[in-house]
């Protein structure tokens, strides 16, 4: 059987550049390239980069084109690349489609061999895909308008139009939640499709791409080899450059109440505040933090207690409060809701008012005879707590101390816990709770 007739002079003129060239006038027989199946299988699981996780592993998964369903795995050692292209080429030239999850997994490997999210690590690549026509030129003038550049890119099919896999080098080890809110920023960005869980699997390169009967009478596909191009100039990129290109309002020239909507997920937020601790990190990670935040309409007590665990003088942080200041200035955004709550010197919020913000972590309701309880973290377990029992107290003064490193004066405290009170029994759902007397179980 023979590839299609394929050109990169029929694809976007500019897109090209990252697509292998194929001549038209050379038929090709449609047959597993083996030396692409193992380069791409080498470049996402580098030598230098898996050796941090000798125990970690690789999924190859495969589907049979007649049924579609991607279903079944086998997982191969990190140090067994040879043994995994191998079965990648076997399974290929038997008729399946063959994938690979481009993050690492670690831990009790499935019997299926398919992971979840839950088994991932970390990853050296972000990624995001395309399949529609005309995706390539739009996605093209985003990447050039943006500077960002595909460190690999592995086109998926032709015909009747391009579609392609493309992967980011990041900078440094990434943490799943910061993986996934990379690829978030990357789909929402480059408007393409939701691939950003990170247990997906990709096509792997240098197989064939199988199409579905479906796929065949709906979309025109055929069966393609599917190819490998590697841009050894392609830099590196910070998880925070990522998420930066996602439309925040902290890249646009507008403001930030205008794009709102394109702004950061909390996933992202939360990555771009874990990226804040690494060395030389904290400054633009917590300004374009601050920047998102006022974006969607945080007030300053609110974007300070989010971001005091990040800080060194956590709440109080002078550094922080700068950056809150010029963001708003920036962004012509005053701060009306802390306002509102402000004492009469020195323009910062009251303790109870704080108080009370730090009370939303918990999970407040009350019983059938009006009492408001507290559902709250404590050392990785939940506690119930009773809002006017010494227990919660204790929490909520200590939660206040970790914020602020200071102490709430009793006539914060005794305000704030009214509030709260209130806020269980008015807003709260009713439970029935549960008290345990007597010796342990």
């Amino acid at each position: 059987m023979l590839s299609p007739s394929s050109s990169s002079a029929a694809l976007s003129p500019s897109f090209a550049r990252y697509v292998r060239p194929v001549d038209k006038m050379v038929p090709i027989p449609l047959a597993p390239n083996t030396g692409d199946i193992s380069k791409h299988l080498y470049t996402l699981f580098a030598p230098a980069f898996v050796q941090a996780h000798p125990d970690a592993w690789l999924e190859i998964a495969y589907s049979d084109p007649a049924t579609g369903g991607i279903n079944a795995a086998a997982t191969f050692s990190v140090f067994e690349i040879k043994e995994a292209t191998e079965f990648a080429e076997m399974k290929n030239r038997a008729g399946c489609n063959v994938y690979v999850g481009p993050a690492l997994r670690q831990g009790e490997r499935p019997i299926s061999g398919r992971a979840n999210d839950k088994l991932v690590v970390t990853s050296a690549y972000a990624w995001a895909e395309f399949d529609g026509e005309g995706d390539d030129k739009r996605i093209d003038a985003r990447l050039k308008a943006s500077g960002l550049t595909p460190a690999l890119v592995v086109t998926t099919g032709t015909v009747p139009n391009l579609r392609a896999h493309l992967y980011f080098k990041l900078d440094g080890e990434v943490t799943p939640d910061e993986l996934r809110a990379a690829n978030t920023s990357l789909y929402k960005f480059l408007d393409t499709d939701k691939v950003q869980n990170t247990s997906r699997i990709m096509r792997l390169a240098g197989t064939i791409n199988h199409s579905t009967e479906k796929k065949r009478q709906e979309r025109g596909y055929v069966a393609e080899l599917v190819t490998l191009r590697i841009a050894p100039d392609a830099r590196a990129y910070s998880v925070a450059e990522l998420i930066g290109c996602s439309g925040d309002p902290s890249k646009s020239s507008g403001n930030p109440s205008e794009t709102s909507k394109a702004g950061r997920t909390d996933d992202e937020l939360v990555a771009l505040l874990e990226q804040s601790r690494k060395n030389g990190n904290w400054h633009n990670s917590i300004r374009d933090a601050t920047a998102s935040m006022i974006g969607k309409g945080w007030s300053d007590l609110q974007i300070k207690l989010a971001c005091a665990p990040y800080c060194n003088e956590k709440y109080s942080d002078p550094e922080l409060d700068a950056l809150v200041r010029s963001a708003r200035d920036k962004w012509h955004k005053p701060d009306t809701a802390s306002k509102k709550g402000n004492s009469k010197t020195g323009g910062d919020p009251k303790q109870a008012d704080i108080l009370i913000e730090i009370a939303k972590s918990a999970d407040l309701f009350h019983s059938p005879d009006g009492r408001g309880y507290a559902d709250v973290n404590v050392n990785d377990h939940r506690q119930t707590l009773a809002i006017r029992a010494k227990g919660f107290r204790q929490w909520i003064s200590r939660q206040f101390y970790t914020t602020t490193k200071s102490a709430p004066n009793s006539e914060a405290l005794q305000s704030a816990l009214n509030v709260i009170e209130a806020k269980a029994a008015f807003d709260g759902p009713e439970r029935i709770v549960h008290i345990r007397v007597g010796g342990l179980n």
